[in-house]
C-alpha cells in the first residue's frame, strides 16, 4: 500500500469509526483490533447517518493550524517524520511543532516554555511534564467529556479496560490522552539486559545473585568476554545520567526491595514499606556494591557523566557491553548483537515492578481554541490503522506486508538502514508516549525476513513483561501533590548527586551516611515517603 493507499484508507477508516462528530454518539465500537491484515481490510459501507454527523469531517474542508511542542525520537523530528505528514495530509490539521526537544533536555525546557505563559495549544509526546500540576494551574484543560463527545474509539477502549480511573488525577479531572501498551510495562522504563553469548563464550550460567552477577561481571572484564582477542576492550556494566540511572538497580537487592517509586519500596520481610536512602540497606547494599563495581572497573568509567545519547553511539560502534538499561537491547547495540541478550531475572520472584502499561502522550492548553479538534484528530489513532501508522509510518514506504498478514521492516537505505533509523526518523511512537494504542498488527512479524524485530516482539514484549508484578497506579490529593512538588526533584537529585559521589570515590561512605540522611530529612525526604506510602495504601486497598 503506497502513500497514496494510505491517505484514502484512512479516511475511510475515520469515516466508518465514527470520526463525525457534534452529537456525542459513542455507540460504535473501534476496529476489530485482533485482525491479523489490518492494512489489508477493507472499509466499512455502511453511510453514516446525516442526521447524526456534525461539522467536524475529516479532512476538513478548510485547513486548521494548531501549534504544539513534542520530544524528538533520539535525533530525528516528528514533524519531519513520514507519518506525521501523512496525518496532515488525511486530516488537513497542520500542526506546527515550534519546539522539539532531546528526552534528556525536553523537561526542562518545556517547563520554562509553559511557565513563562507563551505556551503552544497541545504538548505531545511529553517528557518531564506533571500533568496533574498543569492542570491545576490551569494551562491543561480537562479532556473527559472531550474525550466521550469527540473520542468514540479512546472511550470504548477505556470502557473496555476499566482504564478511566487511570488516567485520572486525583482532582478527578483527565488532563491526558494516553498511550495504550495493551501489556504491563516495567515500571523503570528499563530493565537489565546482560550478554548470554559472552556468558556462553566463557561458559559461566546466569546470575542468581549479587555475588554470582559480581562475579559474571568480573569475566566479562578480566577474560575476553567478546572473543575478539583485546582482553581490554569490554564494558561490563554501563548506564547514563539522563536515562537509564543506576537507581533501577534497586530491584536486583537481595533483601527484596521492591516497588521502586522516589526510592520508596516494600521489603520482603514483613512486607514494610520503607524510604530506602533512610535504611542501612541502601549503604550496606547497594551504595556498596555499586561501589565495589566502579572500583574493580567494571562500571564504566564514563557511567556518571555521559548522556543517554553518547552512551547510545558507543554501544552501537562495537561488540563492547556486558550489561546495561535499556528497554530493549535494540537501543543499544548494533543489530548484530541484539539477540546475544536477555533479560537479567531479579533474585526474587516477580520483583520487577511492572506498571499498568498506560501513560499519558498529549495535553491540550488553554490556549487551544478549538480542541474538539485535536481529540477527534487523536482518536484515530486508537484505531488498528491509525496506530500502525503512528508506530509503523507507511506501508510500502517504511514496512511491506507479505500475502501471510505478516511483515518487514523496509530497510533499503531510502528512511534508514535499520528498523531503529526508519522507525525513529519516520515515525511517531518512539522515546516517549505518543497518544495511541500498541497495535495488534505489530506482533505479526515475518520472522524469516526480520529476525531481529520478530525476537525483540518475543523476548522483551512476551517474556520480560511477564517476570514482574504490576503496581497500582498511585493518586495523590492536592495537599500530598504540593509536597511532590515542592521536596520530590530536590530529594531525588540529592540521592543521586551523593550516589554518584559515593560511587566514584569523591566522598567517603562510612563518614558520610550519617549525614547523608540527615540532610535528606531536613530536605522534606520523611514527609515525602509519608505521601508516597498515604498514596501506596489507598491504592492496594481498593
Amino acid at each position: 500500500m503506497k502513500l497514496k493507499r494510505v491517505v484514502a484508507l484512512g479516511l475511510a477508516m475515520l469515516i466508518s469509526a465514527t470520526v463525525l462528530f457534534g452529537c456525542g454518539d459513542t455507540s460504535n465500537e473501534p476496529d476489530d483490533t485482533g485482525n491479523e491484515q489490518p492494512t489489508q481490510q477493507e472499509p466499512g459501507t455502511d453511510e453514516p447517518d446525516e442526521s447524526e454527523t456534525a461539522d467536524i469531517v475529516f479532512p476538513l474542508e478548510e485547513p486548521v493550524s494548531f501549534t504544539g511542542m513534542a520530544v524528538m525520537n533520539q535525533s530525528y523530528k516528528l514533524s519531519e517524520s513520514l507519518a506525521w505528514k501523512t496525518m496532515n495530509e488525511i486530516t488537513n490539521v497542520d500542526i506546527e511543532l515550534i519546539g522539539e526537544f532531546q528526552n534528556s533536555e525536553a523537561g526542562e525546557k518545556m517547563s520554562l516554555i509553559m511557565n513563562g505563559g507563551d505556551y503552544p495549544d497541545m504538548i505531545i509526546k511529553p517528557a518531564g511534564i506533571n500533568f496533574y500540576e498543569l492542570g491545576q494551574q490551569g494551562i491543561l484543560i480537562p479532556l473527559e467529556d472531550l474525550i466521550r463527545e469527540y473520542a468514540p474509539n479512546l472511550t470504548a477502549m477505556l470502557d473496555e479496560m476499566d482504564g478511566w480511573d487511570l488516567i485520572r488525577e486525583s482532582d478527578g479531572e483527565i488532563y491526558g490522552l494516553p498511550y495504550l501498551s495493551g501489556i504491563s510495562t516495567y515500571n523503570g522504563g528499563a530493565p537489565l539486559w546482560i550478554n548470554k553469548r559472552w556468558m556462553d563464550n566463557l561458559g559461566l550460567e546466569e546470575p542468581t545473585n549479587l555475588e554470582e552477577l559480581y562475579q559474571v561481571l568480573k569475566a566479562f572484564k578480566e577474560e575476553d568476554a567478546n572473543g575478539n582477542g583485546d582482553p581490554d576492550d569490554e564494558v561490563p556494566f554501563t548506564f547514563a545520567t539522563d536515562l537509564f540511572t543506576p537507581n533501577r538497580f534497586l530491584a536486583y537487592m537481595e533483601e527484596g526491595l521492591f516497588y521502586c517509586n522516589i526510592y520508596c519500596g516494600i521489603l520482603d520481610e514483613g512486607e514494610e514499606f520503607v524510604f530506602y536512602p533512610l535504611t542501612d540497606g541502601f549503604k550496606d547494599n547497594y551504595l556498596t556494591y555499586l561501589k565495589r563495581l566502579y572500583d574493580e572497573g567494571i562500571i564504566d568509567q564514563n557511567a556518571f557523566t555521559q548522556t543517554y545519547d553518547q552512551m547510545s553511539v558507543n554501544g552501537k560502534a562495537a561488540d563492547i557491553h556486558g550489561m546495561f538499561f535499556r528497554s530493549g537491547p535494540n537501543g543499544q547495540v548494533a543489530d548484530a548483537y541484539i539477540q546475544d541478550y536477555i533479560t537479567l531475572k531479579p533474585w526474587s520472584d516477580g520483583h520487577l515492578p511492572m506498571s499498568q502499561g498506560v501513560s499519558l502522550g498529549m495535553g491540550i492548553t488553554d490556549k487551544c481554541e478549538h480542541p474538539e479538534i485535536l481529540v477527534a484528530w487523536a482518536d484515530y489513532f486508537y484505531t488498528e490503522e491509525g496506530a500502525i501508522l503512528a508506530d509503523m509510518g507507511v506501508e510500502g514506504e517504511t514496512y511491506k506486508v507479505y500475502d501471510d498478514g505478516t511483515y518487514s521492516w523496509i530497510v533499503d537505505g531510502t528512511y534508514g538502514e535499520t528498523q531503529t533509523e526508519v522507525k525513529n526518523s519516520q515515525c511517531m511512537q518512539g522515546t516517549t508516549p505518543f497518544p495511541m494504542y500498541f497495535p495488534d498488527f505489530r506482533y505479526n512479524v515475518n520472522a524469516e525476513e526480520d529476525p531481529i524485530n520478530a525476537w525483540m516482539q518475543k523476548e522483551r514484549n512476551l517474556t520480560l513483561y511477564k517476570m514482574g508484578t504490576v503496581m497500582p497506579v498511585l493518586k495523590y490529593t492536592e495537599e500530598e501533590a504540593e509536597i511532590r512538588s515542592e521536596v520530590y526533584t530536590q530529594v531525588q537529585s540529592y540521592i543521586e548527586t551523593y550516589t554518584a559521589q559515593v560511587v566514584t570515590g569523591q566522598v567517603d561512605l562510612e563518614s558520610t551516611y550519617g549525614e547523608f540522611q540527615d540532610t535528606l530529612r531536613e530536605m522534606g525526604a520523611e514527609r515525602l515517603f509519608e505521601v508516597e506510602k498515604a498514596a501506596y495504601e489507598r491504592a492496594i486497598a481498593k
